[in-house]
């Protein structure tokens, strides 16, 4: 038997359960804003099996737990999420999806203030921006939509039908600060929509179109790749087929159920071995 902890926030539990139980203990680490304070409070480095969910989380956790293994196995996505890239506006698109949620950490702050200095310069045009959550404390407008005069600005909630939604759209926008894998972009693509993402999480290993992406938590650069974007849309390669083929051969949730068997076995050889030698 195997207790999973499904990030550290289950970590302490799980080692509870796993004491009770004789089992052993997987702890698969998956928040991106996760401290080595978190790591050391919810006792992760007590696990037989130590997993990060993406490269950038995972060396963080090494650095902090240098005695242990951390594994890398990175999220998949279903093949039901898979739709054929949709044919390219012609034009920059008159409504986009601004994925992610209202956490700061997402970004959405960033976007609306590239939107701000596009304004400022001249250079919005007249969109509708969709956002997938609630708005944010509308009365404090933490992201400054009094000070935007061109275009509507929509906040649609959580979406049950993801992929249907997506497909809605002929653009979508991930401006997040910071992703352990990012797997709403990575749905984005396989869905068949073309995305403009931060360089977090894996998307890079996903999408090689330099005009799609840009450096998080720098608005003046959004607003840049924006700009150049609503400029030369007709000529630009979204490379979204190529991305759904990256996410075939690499991003698959059969991929990650595979490694973690693979790592289980491990840890159940191991565990038979070592009773072995204690007898």
């Amino acid at each position: 038997m195997i207790i999973h902890a499904n990030d550290h926030g289950e970590a302490l539990l799980g080692l509870a359960l796993a004491r009770r139980t004789q089992a052993r203990t997987a702890v698969f680490l998956r928040s991106s804003g996760m401290s080595r304070r978190d790591f050391e409070k919810y006792r992760c480095a007590e696990y037989d099996l130590i997993i990060a969910v993406g490269d950038e989380l995972q060396e963080r956790a090494q650095m902090w737990d240098p005695a242990h293994r951390i594994r890398l196995i990175h999220n998949g996505v279903e093949p039901a999420d898979y739709a054929p890239v949709k044919p390219k506006s012609e034009s920059f698109p008159d409504k986009i999806l601004v994925i992610g949620c209202g956490s700061p950490s997402k970004g959405w702050a960033d976007l609306t203030e590239a939107l701000y200095l596009l304004q400022q310069r001249g250079e919005l045009p007249c969109r509708q921006w969709d956002f997938t959550d609630a708005q944010p404390d509308p009365s404090a407008d933490p992201l400054g939509l009094k000070r935007l005069k061109i275009g509507k600005f929509r906040f649609l909630g959580r979406a049950e039908q993801y992929r249907d939604l997506v497909r809605e759209y002929d653009l979508a926008i991930q401006p997040s600060r910071r992703e352990s894998f990012g797997m709403v972009a990575i749905e984005v693509l396989f869905a068949g929509v073309p995305l403009v993402s931060t360089r977090v999480g894996v998307i890079e290993q996903v999408l090689d179109v330099s005009e799609f992406l840009v450096a998080p938590g720098q608005p003046k650069a959004l607003a840049e790749a924006l700009r150049q974007l609503i400029r030369e849309w007709p000529h630009l390669d979204p490379g979204v087929e190529r991305a759904q083929e990256k996410i075939r051969s690499r991003f698959m949730i059969d991929h990650t159920a595979h490694r973690l068997t693979c790592a289980y076995r491990e840890i159940g050889v191991d565990a038979l071995e070592g009773r072995a030698e204690d007898m």
